[in-house]
């Protein structure tokens, strides 16, 4: 017999399309069992050639007559072909069944296969039947084989979670995947805390540990569920099991030796995978990212396929890291596409969400979708962590509340959940791979850790808590918890915390908490570690190339700069001498900011050390700047040191100039500089009181009001006393614009004319700070200056001085200060048991003012008690105490050996800062002794 052409047609079609699938690694099978409108089935497989557990029917068309009805656009260009159907029968079925379908038109000509997926949107009426629009563009063939796949997981269901809390009996999780839940998805694998549980598995274990849990894995430990840790880590033990016991000591101690070995003594593809995913987290917590690309890209290539996303997407975090942006998206595009058929994995759905994160976050801001990013984060995995990390947080906030409260009741056993809770979301982003979560929990368990941290602990805990906030990348809080921790300590955990950053990477993360570390600790570090981190600044300055350039997702200058005045003080004079070159060839057209961060950098510069080239080059730096305020201010820093520019600044001055008068230091001016730094000044003052009264209140880098006072009492010949004293009796003017004009006037009243000083007396009298018409601190308030001018002026009696004083000592930490400065520091033996209490005041500044005045008042007299206080500030555990106390001995012929040893103790301070003051102090005594 003779077959049909139809017949021998569609056997072509049938093989020419099973070819394509072929070619893409997909599995044809033809359906020989009856005409169901379904020639093929087919199981989709990645590029990998990995089976996805996924399945497509289609229905294929061969032939000419297949693409006699075009569809075209506008222009008239070919954009598809419609495909009928005489009744709706086939496109139902297709439709409805369990399956996605596609209907696929061959051309035997050109050999080309285009599909398109029949869903109920696509299909339209035609009265009688239907029909659908087969696209040209979409084609069989490996460049559309990720929107295959896309087709194909619209065969996936969802899974109920309602009710997992208890059980997650009802969700599908096979064993090759279930250890990745564990680490990903650790509540559906986890034993509710409630939960009886006689035999615990080892994804179980882990996923405990995963969720913080200790506590809770020990207890199952000892009702004899699980082995002990150590019997798990044995060799002859099951491997998971050895990878509990190994994440055990890691999360317990911080030890990793264990994990990395146990990734090449793992038998499966799952367990290599996981292995392979801690051993590089654990990597990265070292800053070992080199190791972790390593551990990554060795199993990546035989993973199965969400495993394989999975190991993708962590490695595209450590390549963005290291600032290889390029090959960090492709990564993470791959992994995204290796996740999209798996839309009822929610691990594969917190590993998709982890590589749109990062893809979203290295896009130009052009290209960023904060919708699809969004969308793509919004998983159960997601909601799951958010509530734990609230849970974390609402325990903190009652931990907090209770100290608030003086709450006394001891706590007997327990756990701190609040750490626990962080810790879990924290461990949990970073085994997913979710960047962004890991660094924001990251940050809050530093902050807790930080702010539940007793001395008992141990420095070193504070220390790793401070480099939890380094490595986490906020360099706002660390800011805050530095300079805290320097001032108040311990010091010793700061110095730890900022040697660390020595051997540091420059990544995207930690690049600007690296600089923070070093602006603000800089001073904590040994000579020769400041003057290594001093010249790495200087190469990143030079080095358009760096790393820290490409690592960094903001302009790095400014901060380099910032920490480079940090660790200055600390390094060796040949950087000192670099860096004044450096800045002496610094562009002219550079903004305020960038000026202010080399003014910080100039003043930090030990100028003795310096050349006179090295000083005409920065003299020479100082005319290059275009904007004269800025010329100013860089003029000002230099003249403290160079005669040269102190002449020039002085004659900006004497020229009119503002700028010039806002950046003098010091009060040697000729009598025509003079002339015009009191006229700037009262005109300037004269425009205080027009805003007050119009209650404008502006920010002031220049006081003008104090300046005027100083210089009236210094050239009394050409003050203007009137438009000083307008500005101090206007009632709408805030005690923050008087109140350092009330310190000099004190400190010089002897120079203040007698009619002058009666109306100061009515000012005094009569003062009171108006009241804040926008609810806002505008700065610091008159407070004790105000007295002490009145105790100057003669105007309080007994009674007056002494509630004066009483209200000061019970006042703000700036009214304690005050009562420290310009009441105890006038009589220190009066004072002396009220110096001494304050000594341990809760504010560190109010301590660290009150050791500066003990450590003068122990100089001047002979006092047992005075000296004990300078040893006692000798001792505080931070560095602003001793560094007052140090400053405070500025002079004596023939100390006490008390004061020696404190002094001791201060030269041996971990503060550059503070052994400078004692250095400062000691060539006090040394020229009084010789006077």
């Amino acid at each position: 017999m003779r077959g049909a052409v139809g017949d021998e047609t569609g056997e072509q079609g049938i093989d020419a399309v099973s070819l394509d699938f072929r070619r893409i690694h997909w599995a044809p099978v033809v359906n020989s069992r009856g005409d169901l409108g379904t020639d093929l089935f087919v199981q989709v497989r990645d590029e990998r050639r990995f089976s996805l557990g996924l399945v497509v029917g289609v229905q294929v068309k061969a032939g000419p007559s297949w693409f006699d009805d075009p569809a075209l656009d506008a222009g008239g260009a070919v954009i598809g072909w419609w495909f009928y159907e005489p009744d709706k029968r086939h496109f139902d079925e297709w439709v409805e069944h369990g399956l996605p379908h596609l209907v696929v038109l061959h051309d035997l000509d050109k050999q080309v296969s285009y599909w398109s997926h029949v869903t109920a949107a696509a299909v339209q009426s035609t009265g009688k039947g239907s029909k659908i629009l087969v696209p040209i563009t979409q084609t069989i063939d490996a460049e559309h084989a990720h929107a295959l796949i896309e087709v194909a997981a619209t065969m996936r269901v969802g899974v109920a979670l309602q009710g997992t809390a208890w059980a997650a009996d009802g969700v599908p999780i096979g064993p090759g995947s279930l250890l990745r839940h564990a680490m990903i998805a650790s509540r559906l694998v986890a034993p509710h805390p409630n939960a009886t549980v006689k035999e615990l598995t080892p994804e179980q274990a882990l996923a405990l540990i995963v969720q913080g849990r200790h506590f809770d894995l020990n207890r199952y430990v000892n009702s004899k569920a699980a082995p002990t840790m150590e019997d798990a880590a044995r060799p002859k033990s099951a491997w998971r099991w050895r990878l509990v016991a190994a994440m055990w000591q890691y999360t317990t101690t911080g030890d990793d030796s264990e994990l990395t070995p146990l990734t090449s003594l793992a038998t499966s593809a799952p367990d290599r995978a996981a292995g392979a995913i801690v051993a590089a987290c654990t990597a990265m917590d070292g800053e070992r990212f080199e190791d972790a690309i390593q551990l990554l890209s060795e199993v990546v290539e035989d993973a199965e396929p969400i495993d394989c996303a999975w190991l993708l997407a962590q490695r595209a975090r450590v390549l963005s890291e290291l600032g290889h942006i390029a090959q960090a998206r492709q990564d993470a595009a791959r992994a995204q596409r290796s996740v999209m058929h798996a839309s009822e994995d929610l691990t594969a759905a917190a590993i998709g969400a982890a590589a749109a994160q990062l893809l979203f976050q290295t896009s130009a801001w052009s290209e960023r979708t904060v919708g699809s990013v969004i969308e793509a984060s919004d998983t159960a995995v997601s909601w799951w962590r958010g509530q734990q990390m609230a849970n974390g947080l609402m325990k903190a906030a009652e931990r907090h509340f209770r100290r608030y409260a003086d709450d006394t009741a001891v706590v007997i056993g327990g756990t701190d959940v609040a750490q626990n809770s962080l810790f879990g979301v924290q461990l949990g982003a970073h085994l997913t791979g979710e960047h962004g979560t890991w660094r924001s929990a990251a940050s809050l368990l530093g902050q807790h850790e930080l702010m539940v941290w007793q001395p008992d602990q141990g420095f070193e805990r504070h220390a790793a808590a401070l480099d939890d906030l380094r490595r986490a990348g906020d360099r706002d809080q660390l800011k805050l918890a530095v300079v805290r921790t320097w001032r108040v300590g311990p010091v010793a955990a700061l110095a730890d915390a900022v040697r660390r950053v020595q051997n540091a990477p420059w990544t995207h993360t930690t690049t600007g908490t690296n600089l923070v570390m070093w602006r603000h600790g800089g001073d904590l570090l040994p000579p020769a570690m400041a003057t290594i981190a001093a010249d790495r600044c200087i190469e990143v300055l030079a080095d358009p190339a760096s790393p820290a350039r490409i690592a960094a997702p903001f302009r790095v200058d400014a901060y380099v700069l910032q920490a480079l005045a940090g660790v200055l003080p600390a390094a060796d004079d040949r950087v000192h001498r670099e860096v004044a070159a450096m800045l002496a060839t610094q562009p002219a057209d550079v903004g305020p900011g960038e000026v202010q961060d080399e003014i910080a950098c100039l003043k930090a510069l030990r100028h003795e050390v310096l050349t006179d080239a090295d000083v005409a080059g920065l003299r020479e730096r100082s005319r290059r700047l275009r904007e004269s305020h800025l010329s100013a201010d860089f003029i000002g820093a230099l003249a403290v040191f160079d005669e040269d520019s102190r002449r020039v600044l002085l004659e900006r001055i004497a020229a009119g100039d503002l700028g010039a008068l806002a950046a003098l230091e010091g009060d040697d001016l000729p009598v025509d500089a003079a002339a015009q730094a009191v006229r700037l000044a009262a005109e300037h003052t004269v425009g205080i009181v027009e805003q007050a009264r119009r209650h404008e209140y502006r920010d002031r880098s220049w006081d003008p009001v104090a300046d005027l006072a100083h210089w009236n009492c210094r050239f009394p010949e050409i003050a203007d006393w009137a438009a000083l004293v307008s500005v101090l009796a206007e009632s709408a003017v805030p005690g923050e614009y008087k109140r350092f004009a009330f310190v000099r006037l004190a400190a010089d009243i002897e120079r203040v004319p007698e009619d002058v000083r009666a109306e100061l007396r009515s000012v005094v009298s009569s003062f009171a700070e108006p009241p804040n018409p926008f609810g806002i601190t505008l700065g610091r308030p008159a407070g004790g200056t105000i007295t002490y001018l009145a105790m100057a002026l003669g105007t309080l009696d007994v009674s007056q001085y002494a509630e004066a004083a009483s209200r000061l000592m019970a006042g703000t930490s700036q009214d304690r200060q005050d009562f420290i400065r310009f009441v105890a520091g006038g009589d220190p033996l009066r004072w002396a048991p009220a110096l001494l209490a304050l000594l341990g005041d809760g504010d560190v500044q109010v301590r660290a003012v009150a050791a500066h005045r003990v450590a003068i008042a122990a100089l001047d007299h002979d006092d047992e008690l005075l000296r004990a206080a300078v040893l006692r500030a000798a001792a505080d555990p931070g560095a602003l105490v001793p560094m007052a106390s140090a400053a405070g001995l500025c002079r004596g012929s023939d100390p006490h050996p008390d004061l020696v040893e404190a002094m001791q103790r201060f030269l041996s301070h971990p503060s550059y800062k503070v052994r400078s003051a004692a250095l400062a102090a000691l060539d006090g005594w040394a020229e009084t002794a010789t006077t």
